[in-house]
């Protein structure tokens, strides 16, 4: 297998995108999208622990870490959805696991909904079902919460971002660099956008093979949606990280990275022989 280790920049229409793309570019593709805020750096030991044996590519969403953003006057979700696609295509990566964290896990939904053909399955962390939770009459508070979001002070919020979603100080203070580099407005704008998906919700996509993770210390709400998104897929798994928050992955990556690499070994193509899938009930 020819290995590669490339990093440069892919130009879309919403912005210069950064990515990473690591592995045998023959093996099966696996693609990290990162929550909101943060950039492809979360995804590190991720990476060191797939490349051998998987096509790894990680990259920065519009806006994030070393991506630029332009025409951003849409809801955020689908733009960025858009932009993965063409990022696929750019790579010559007609199908591919998806691993979502947070913001990423609705990309990977959207991915499910309007490029079915292009998913083989998802793997959400820290994420919660596309759907509405809300009557719309819910939206008249968004306004009201975003207000609150921009009084708090940037350095209060950076610091604040990093406390509440990570357990370990490592994390902490990675989230604190990534978010001064993502910068606040940007942040709130995309979390407004997140707000109004949540109330509006998609149509149920196609279902492939899912792996729903999350941190014991995770918000009660994503505790609770991923066991029963759990209960609602009969082809899905769902697994609870220990000594970790909402950036699971980061706080205890050993554990996580066991949890991802038995899921896709146990339906991946490698070495281009087709093994057989093990349903997760």
């Amino acid at each position: 297998m020819k290995k590669t280790n490339e990093s440069t920049i892919y130009k879309s229409y919403l912005g210069d995108i950064y990515y990473k793309d690591s592995g045998p570019k023959d093996a099966p593709a696996v693609i990290f999208i990162h929550g909101v805020g943060m950039d492809h750096r979360t995804f590190d030991d991720q990476v060191n622990a797939l490349k051998d044996r998987f096509r790894v590519i990680v990259f920065d969403l519009p806006g994030h870490g070393r991506s630029t953003i332009k025409n951003y006057s849409f809801r955020y979700t689908p733009l960025a959805t858009d932009c993965l696609v063409g990022l696929m295509n750019h790579l010559n990566v007609q199908k591919a696991s998806f691993v979502g964290q947070s913001l990423g896990s609705h990309i990977a939904q959207r991915l499910q909904l309007n490029y079915p053909e292009r998913v083989r399955s998802v793997i959400h962390l820290g994420g919660a079902e596309y759907k509405s939770y809300a009557g719309k009459w819910a939206k008249i508070f968004i306004p009201v919460i975003m207000s609150l979001v921009y009084l708090i002070p940037k350095n209060l919020f950076y610091k604040a971002f990093g406390r509440h979603k990570a357990d370990t100080k490592k994390t902490q203070e990675y989230l604190t660099e990534a978010t001064r580099i993502s910068g606040k407005n940007l942040i709130a704008k995309i979390t407004k956008d997140m707000l109004y998906d949540l109330v509006d919700g998609i149509p149920e996509p196609e279902e492939r093979k899912m792996l729903i993770c999350y941190g014991v210390n995770d918000l009660n709400f994503i505790r609770k949606n991923s066991i029963k998104w759990n209960k609602n897929y009969p082809d899905s798994l769902c697994v609870e990280i220990p000594n970790a928050h909402h950036i699971a992955n980061q706080d205890n990556p050993e554990y996580f990275n066991n949890i991802l690499t038995d899921f896709l070994d146990s339906h991946a193509e490698l070495n281009n022989i087709i093994q057989k899938e093990v349903s997760f009930a």
